[in-house]
């Protein structure tokens, strides 16, 4: 009988022999399968859920990074290594999260199970994750997914203050000098409300992106 990991491999094996085909490549990076874009990458990310000894779950979510924007961000981040600021994604979300409402999983208890596990996975990277990364490859639907701070705005990126400084950062990326100030009253004001712990990063970026837009604004 096969064993936990050998069966996760085997499923990453067979997720790899069906989506290079749509332009992802065909070794997974960890448990990601990603696409080079013109704006940086775009990943579909399998998470597995292990429930020893027999069996595990799966769910899977598709995400997108703007490299410029996740540059602007991480120029005086500390915090992370020169290699975890480049895996940091823009906008993403979970599949079932955005096709159902709710989190979507498959389970694999055996050697037989993974066949029809890949191929539904597969079909739910066709369905779901391709068109949304058609879709917000589309940087100003991304801008306008992200600068949402109700539950819509949520599903792309749940961190409240990761989510506030993206739309930010893509706001001033996109050359939207004009929507800065707006945007930054807006999201101020909504974690100052939620007494939300990334304040202070939101406004240190904040008063970065204020001064890049009056030294422009100078030339």
């Amino acid at each position: 009988m096969a064993t936990i990991a050998e069966l996760q491999q085997k499923l990453l094996s067979e997720i790899a022999a069906a989506v290079t085909q749509y332009g992802f490549g065909p070794k997974p990076k960890g448990q990601s399968f990603r696409m080079k874009t013109p704006f940086g990458w775009a990943s579909v990310h399998l998470a597995f859920i292990t429930h020893e000894p027999s069996d595990f779950d799966i769910t899977v979510d598709v995400s997108l990074r703007i490299d410029a924007v996740e540059n602007l961000i991480h120029e005086e981040d500390n915090l992370l290594s020169r290699a975890e600021k480049l895996q940091t994604a823009t906008i993403g979300c979970e599949l079932g999260n955005m096709s159902e409402g709710r989190q979507k999983r498959w389970n694999i208890a055996s050697d037989e199970a993974v066949k029809q596990v890949s191929e539904s996975i597969r079909n739910a990277i066709v369905s779901i994750a391709l068109p949304y990364i058609e879709r917000y490859s589309n940087l100003e639907d991304a801008l306008d997914a992200l600068s949402s701070n109700d539950k819509s705005g949520w599903l792309h990126s749940p961190i409240h203050d990761a989510r506030c400084r993206r739309a930010l950062a893509l706001a001033f990326v996109l050359g939207k000098h004009d929507q800065v100030k707006g945007i930054i009253g807006r999201n101020e004001k909504f974690l100052k409300s939620r007494n939300d712990g990334g304040l202070a990063a939101f406004q240190s970026l904040a008063n970065k992106i204020l001064n890049k837009v009056f030294s422009q604004s100078d030339k």
